[in-house]
């Protein structure tokens, strides 16, 4: 699980360096005034940490803002994310296409490592272990910046501690060997404007031709995701849902290539799970309620008696590192 989140519009530094190739007075990679040019994965890291204190002074909102609902996040560690949401991301069912996926790659590519990125307790990789062929020997390793979350990881999986955005590949692999990356569920923690940076730093941990496997929110019906968005917006989570078209021309952007896209199961959320996981009193859930029914109709929307629920929709895609970063 993910805690960090971005508002929208933090990125301004990081979309500039990725379109430019440098830093706002031309200079290249490295930071201005340090000893030593950094790699573009560091620089990539410090230019998130960037933005998120840039964004800080033009929002005027303090640091601990911008980590998320901590709190409430933090009730849904261990045991209880297995319940959480009627046990979706701990069914075998809800998970296959995902873990099929993952196995795919593995049985083509024979990957050394295979990384869970934001992998919580370990259920993925317990999964992906358990469809593997018996011989297989891919070291398994979690990552996560809950701690709490990698004490239930099950034996045979290695556990990082670790944010998404600082991990390095010098920290999963060793020289040589071939690297995996997959993820559930993480992306929209990133907002519309630290997708492409973040991408971007998925990127620099591949060599050429490793492959990236991820199931991520993305709507493809323009009131479905306006709808999710708005909604998200208004509580104040720093998440947003692309559309798979749009995802799909990010990560080309950023040096993948789509190989392809399966749809997943879509996650049913009620009102009052929505209230309890981010925080959000009952009162102004209201407030936001009426706001989406002004909103075009939207069959992701579903109104009940005792309030709403929306359907967010998953696809899985399978994707491979291009030859040379953009």
């Amino acid at each position: 699980m993910v805690r960090c989140r971005r508002r929208q519009g933090a990125m301004v530094m990081a979309d500039y360096v990725l379109v430019h190739g440098g830093q706002r007075d031309g200079s290249p990679w490295g930071k201005v005034g340090s000893p030593a040019p950094r790699t573009r994965s560091q620089c990539l890291c410090a230019l998130l940490v960037q933005a998120r204190e840039m964004e800080s002074a033009q929002y005027g909102v303090c640091e601990e803002a911008l980590i998320g609902n901590t709190e409430n996040e933090q009730k849904l560690y261990g045991e209880a994310w297995n319940k959480a949401f009627n046990g979706y991301f701990s069914d075998p069912r809800i998970a296959a296409p995902l873990v099929r996926a993952v196995v795919d790659v593995v049985e083509a590519s024979s990957p050394m490592v295979i990384t869970d990125l934001g992998g919580g307790t370990g259920f993925l990789l317990s999964e992906i272990a358990g469809s593997m062929n018996p011989g297989n020997a891919a070291r398994l390793v979690c990552v996560d910046e809950a701690a709490v979350q990698l004490d239930d990881c099950p034996d045979g999986i290695d556990t990082l501690d670790c944010t998404v955005e600082n991990i390095e590949r010098s920290q999963l692999t060793r020289d040589g060997e071939r690297l995996l990356l997959c993820m559930r569920s993480v992306l929209h923690y990133f907002g519309e404007s630290g997708l492409r940076p973040l991408l971007a730093h998925l990127r620099s941990l591949l060599e050429h031709g490793e492959c990236f496997i991820h199931q991520t929110i993305c709507i493809e019906d323009e009131r479905d995701r306006e709808t999710a968005n708005l909604l998200y917006l208004r509580m104040d989570t720093g998440k947003w849902y692309p559309s798979v078209v749009g995802l799909t021309e990010a990560l080309e952007q950023e040096g993948f290539r789509v190989v392809s896209t399966v749809p997943a199961m879509p996650l049913v959320l009620t009102q009052a799970e929505l209230e309890e996981r981010y925080g959000v009193g009952h009162d102004r859930m209201k407030e936001i309620r009426r706001e989406l029914q002004g909103l075009p109709r939207s069959s992701a929307l579903v109104e009940q008696e005792d309030g709403f629920s929306i359907r967010l929709d998953y696809t899985v895609m399978s994707c491979t590192a291009t030859a040379s970063l953009p």
